[in-house]
């Protein structure tokens, strides 16, 4: 959020950041990705994916989308951030999918979780939080202070002192007139939570591995190269929809065209590059 407010000034304050990312989530329709994406890999990824060589990547981007778009994906971009690893420590341990990432010990998934900090200000990230982690959010009482109780807790570990006295200012208290304003729950189903998260990670696929240490040389086309890889996965593709022995639909004969079609052209431009 920083970058997007200091580099390249789309909102000024929090104020106008939490209006603008409100209208974007007022609008947005039901099993639709979001406007856009936002990866925020300036130095690579942490947890789950631990590399290095990510970089930053925008996602998604049409015609239509403005300055709100792009501060309602940084914003929500902590939000997956925080799904996917609380994916790794708490449902992974059930799937089988994740061998190459799951903890020795997987903690049982929360039915609510209680936030604090300075952007737990922000009522769409709190209720984006609900929504993509399908859980209750509850929002700290005293959050402007619990930055500084973080740091206090860091300390007092460091130094091998018990921090069970300064944890208990997180108590969350739920006689307070206003329990329900801090209290945030799921405003989406299934099916939309997993068109959002689909969104999120083809975003993510496409920010790994950025830096490469290949050497380019003068002569490779990376044109071609690219269109090769194409080719090759669409022909993928048919294969899979031969050895399942189902007949194509109208969209998937297009793509079979298309194939064809470019193989064609890639054998001219293999000529063409032989002779």
């Amino acid at each position: 959020m920083r970058w997007l407010k200091t580099k390249l000034d789309v909102f000024k304050d929090d104020a106008e950041c939490e209006k603008l990312s409100a209208s974007v989530y007022r609008k947005q329709r039901f099993n639709e990705p979001d406007p856009c994406y936002l990866v925020p890999a300036f130095s690579g990824l942490f947890c789950p994916w631990w590399q290095e060589s990510a970089r930053c990547v925008i996602c998604g981007i049409t015609a239509n989308v403005d300055k709100s778009d792009l501060v309602y994906a940084g914003l929500r971009s902590s939000v997956y951030q925080t799904y996917d690893v609380l994916f790794v420590a708490t449902l992974a341990k059930a799937n089988n999918k994740c061998n190459s990432i799951v903890p020795l010990m997987a903690l049982k998934k929360p039915n609510e979780i209680i936030v604090d900090g300075g952007m737990s200000n922000s009522d769409i990230l709190m209720q984006s939080l609900a929504d993509i982690l399908n859980v209750t959010v509850r929002r700290h009482n005293h959050s402007d202070v619990m930055t500084a109780l973080g740091a206090a807790v860091t300390v007092a570990l460091a130094l091998d002192i018990n921090p069970t006295g300064l944890l208990k200012i997180r108590e969350y208290s739920t006689n307070k007139p206003d329990e329900y304003q801090s209290t945030f729950y799921s405003k989406i189903n299934s099916n939309d939570r997993a068109v959002k998260l689909y969104g999120w990670h083809e975003s993510v696929k496409r920010s790994l591995n950025w830096i490469s240490n290949k050497s380019i040389s003068e002569s490779q086309n990376t044109l071609f190269d690219l269109l090769d890889h194409i080719c090759n996965e669409q022909h993928e593709d048919v294969k899979k929809i031969k050895e399942n022995q189902c007949p194509l639909n109208s969209s998937q004969k297009i793509s079979f065209g298309l194939t064809v079609i470019g193989v064609f052209l890639l054998g001219l431009l293999v000529g063409q590059r032989i002779k």
